[in-house]
């Protein structure tokens, strides 16, 4: 991956990992970059990122309400 992709790759998993850890403690076991950025055919300015989260468990209700707030947040960044 170009350097530039690396960098962009690194601040959005950043942003992401901190988002879901400062919110749902203890409810993130991993954050999984798939699709294109994986792929190779990622193009800075052009390709969005695509995470898969791994949960430690069921996320209760209000962690799934939690969930859904973020996500809304993270669409209204981009």
């Amino acid at each position: 991956m170009h350097p530039a992709a690396d960098h962009e790759v690194d601040l959005a998993a950043g942003h992401l990992t901190a988002l879901i850890t400062r919110h749902l403690p203890d409810l993130l076991l991993s954050l999984n970059l798939v699709g294109s950025a994986v792929d190779g055919d990622f193009r800075p300015g052009r390709s969005d990122l695509d995470f898969v989260a791994v949960l430690r468990h069921t996320p209760t209700d209000d962690q799934l309400e939690g969930i859904g707030i973020l996500r809304n947040t993270v669409e209204d960044e981009t």
